[in-house]
């Protein structure tokens, strides 16, 4: 386990109430492990977790965080360590219900989707993982659908 992440911040986030962090360092940390579970929770709903998906999900974080590649792998390990450990997304939706305001979870929703179509395919099982997070983060139809277009749109995949 790399220093990047130290086992009392994944312990905060997989406990059955997060707690909030002491510092933004731990607030920062947590919010990465909370939004790389979901976008794994997303690519992983097909039992079937391709290159094209991980490189997003690689880009998504890189991105967002501010991480090179190592902290980004050390991430995923991590996460899906921790989505092993706690049995699913429920944990991690809990932290960004807590934590996110409503243009964070706008973002996290448009790279959700950008994990979706990185194949340039909306498949069966990625719609009900669609469903079940848009649950579990308290979203409404018409933010996900807005995100939706914005990364078709983004994509060059609108008609």
């Amino acid at each position: 386990m790399s220093k990047f992440f130290d086992l009392a911040i994944i312990r905060k986030i997989t406990s059955s109430s997060p707690k909030k962090a002491k510092d933004d360092g731990d607030r920062i940390r947590q919010t990465q492990l909370a939004s790389c579970a979901i976008l794994l929770g997303m690519a992983k709903s097909d039992n079937d977790f391709s290159e094209d998906e991980k490189a997003r999900i690689v880009q998504i974080l890189q991105k967002t965080f501010h991480l090179d590649e190592f902290e980004v792998e050390d991430l995923i390990h991590l996460s899906e360590q921790q989505m092993t450990d706690s049995g699913g997304l429920e944990t991690f939706a809990g932290y960004i219900n807590e934590h996110y305001d409503i243009d964070e979870k706008f973002e996290l929703v448009k790279d959700i989707w950008r994990v979706v179509y990185s194949d340039e395919e909306l498949h069966t099982h990625e719609q009900e993982m669609i469903r079940k997070i848009m649950l579990l983060l308290n979203l409404d139809n018409r933010m996900i659908g807005n995100a939706k277009e914005d990364v078709r749109r983004e994509l060059g995949l609108l008609l």
